[in-house]
Parts: C-alpha cells; sequence; structure tokens
C-alpha cells in the first residue's frame, strides 16, 4: 500500500532543497541540487532562469527515488525573496532571474523612495524591490516591454513551468506580493497609483493568491522530468522568510523572530500592520553597525538608512 506525501520545494540562493512529508509529518527524503549565479560586474547577480526550473525538478526526482511507494498529493515551493523574473505570454523567461541581491536598481529604488517613500512603505511595510528592477529594465531596454507579458519571483515561476501554464496563470502569494513596492497589505491589493510610483506597468502584475490556492497541476512535460505521475495539484506557497518565520513559531502578536543566513531579517508579529518609516534600530554584526527598518527585511545594503533620515554611520 502506497504512503501519502507532499513535496516542498525551497529555492534558497546557493541550493535548491525538496523535502518529502509523509501526511502525518514524518519526513521521508530530503535532497538538495547547489545552484549558482552570475556576477560579471560588481554588484551583479544574476541566473538563466532555468537554473531554478531544472534544479527544483531534479530535487523532486532524487526525493522520490530515495522513498518508493510513495503517492505524492501536492507540491508546493518557499522561495527566496526579492528578485524577478519577466516572462513572456507563453509563461518563457525573457531575462534572466535577477537576485535579490543584485543592486543595480539601487539608484532607481532610491528615486521612487525620495518621490514617494513614505507612502510606498506605509502601504506595503517594506522597500520595494521588484518595481524598482522593472523600472530599470525598460529605461534600459525599451524594447523589452513589448515582449514581457508579466513579472514573476523566482517560486511562482518554477510553480508556473511545472504546471505549463501560460502568463495568465501567473500568480504572486500574498506572504511576497510587498516586495513589488505596490501592494496595499491592508487591503490585500494590488495599488495602481503605487505601481506607476514604484515604475512597473500595472497590467505586468501577476494575479494575487493566497499560499493555500492551487494553482494548476502537474504537467505531462515536468512529470517526466521528476519522476512523478501528471496531475499532481501545485499549490501557489510562500516566501522562504515567511515559510521560515511560520516553521519557528511566529504566528502570535508580540513574537519576535531573528533569521540567520546569507542576510539576516528581523520579523515582529503584530496586528495591524504599523509601517513606521522615520523608526531605526542599529544592530552591531561584524563589529560594523547595521541598520534596521522595522516591518522591513534587512540586508547589507545601505539604502534603507534614508528612510530613517540618517546614514548608516550615525547612531
Amino acid at each position: 500500500m502506497s504512503r501519502e506525501a507532499v513535496i516542498g520545494v525551497d529555492l534558497g540562493t546557493q541550493a535548491t532543497k525538496v523535502e518529502l512529508v509523509a501526511s502525518d509529518g514524518e519526513p521521508l527524503a530530503t535532497r538538495q541540487v547547489p545552484v549558482a549565479y552570475d556576477s560579471p560586474q560588481p554588484g551583479w547577480a544574476e541566473q538563466d532562469a532555468s537554473v531554478l526550473e531544472d534544479s527544483a525538478l531534479a530535487a523532486i526526482r532524487a526525493a522520490i527515488e530515495a522513498a518508493p511507494g510513495v503517492e505524492v498529493a501536492g507540491i508546493s515551493v518557499a522561495a527566496q525573496m526579492g528578485g524577478a523574473i519577466g516572462i513572456d505570454e507563453g509563461f518563457d523567461a525573457v531575462t534572466v532571474h535577477e537576485l535579490w541581491l543584485d543592486t543595480r536598481s539601487d539608484a532607481d529604488r532610491q528615486a521612487v523612495l525620495s518621490a514617494d517613500g513614505d507612502r510606498i512603505v506605509d502601504a506595503n511595510g517594506i522597500i520595494p524591490f521588484v518595481g524598482p528592477r522593472v523600472r530599470r529594465w525598460l529605461r534600459e531596454e525599451p524594447a523589452l516591454g513589448s515582449r514581457l507579458a508579466r513579472v514573476v519571483a523566482p517560486g511562482p515561476y518554477v510553480m508556473g513551468r511545472l504546471t505549463a501554464t501560460s502568463a495568465a496563470g501567473a500568480y504572486c502569494d500574498r506572504t511576497q506580493a510587498n516586495m513589488y513596492g505596490c501592494f496595499d497589505a491592508r487591503g490585500n491589493r494590488w495599488d495602481g497609483s503605487l505601481a506607476d510610483a514604484v515604475g512597473i506597468p500595472a497590467g505586468l502584475l501577476p494575479r494575487l493568491v493566497e499560499p493555500t490556492t492551487v494553482v494548476g497541476r502537474l504537467s505531462r512535460h515536468a512529470a517526466a522530468r521528476c519522476g512523478l505521475p501528471d496531475g499532481v495539484p501545485v499549490v501557489a506557497g510562500v516566501g522562504d522568510g515567511t515559510g521560515g518565520w511560520l516553521a519557528a513559531g511566529g504566528v502570535r502578536s508580540g513574537v519576535c523572530i531573528d533569521t540567520g543566513g546569507v542576510v539576516g531579517p528581523l520579523r515582529h508579529h503584530g496586528r495591524p500592520l504599523h509601517a513606521r518609516p522615520a523608526a531605526r534600530a542599529d544592530l552591531h554584526a561584524r563589529g560594523r553597525p547595521r541598520p534596521v527598518v522595522p516591518a522591513g527585511l534587512h540586508d547589507r545594503h545601505r539604502h534603507r538608512a534614508p528612510l530613517a533620515g540618517r546614514s548608516p554611520g550615525q547612531r
């Protein structure tokens, strides 16, 4: 008798990991595939979008082969947040995957924050990542606009490829919609005026879904590559930060979680959303002051400090 299980895909910066878990919660297999990104110039971090798809399918196959006799009831994803991939109407990538740590759009981010920063942060709870990238893409390569149908994050890109959907089926789960910079977190909807402010045409925004939404079913082509039968339900999933915070118990008001990794996000759970662009705290890690804007993700880049009205060196 086969055992029912689900598959979780973790699209990380350095590896794609897959966990096969039985319906009673018992881990059955874990496999990972190393991935790399290119930095042809300082501040660049990009990879061919196929790296994400190929590594996910390879890791799924490895996990399935390690646990024969399992019937997979569903697949979902927790993926790195803040990156962007442009797709055409057929859901083929027309840009590279520009990773969250790519700094080429820093000047665009600063420009939109200088013009409308308080409104953007108040609505999203964080500074924008995806919108300024698209703003730069369209400025540097105007012809790209005729090929772009949607802009998606890494997780939704891979799930879209696994289901062989079109651009109309592209989605963004609401746990990472604020990375675009034009999400009304209180109203759980895209805000067209904020899309204009951050530089992403509203027509490029994918549909918003809940993390538990079944967004499609495993296509015959993807199934053949990963060793599963076609038709397995594919669920939207979440951003990796959100998934980690959920697993760590960040589900009650007042809980604070400090995440270690390539970056060190500090998360506080509270209701309702109360973004304070003027608030700032300095943490000392590795002997250097690090600015933190509450309600946002903190990384090594210093473009967050102007939200607080002080440079990173001021305390």
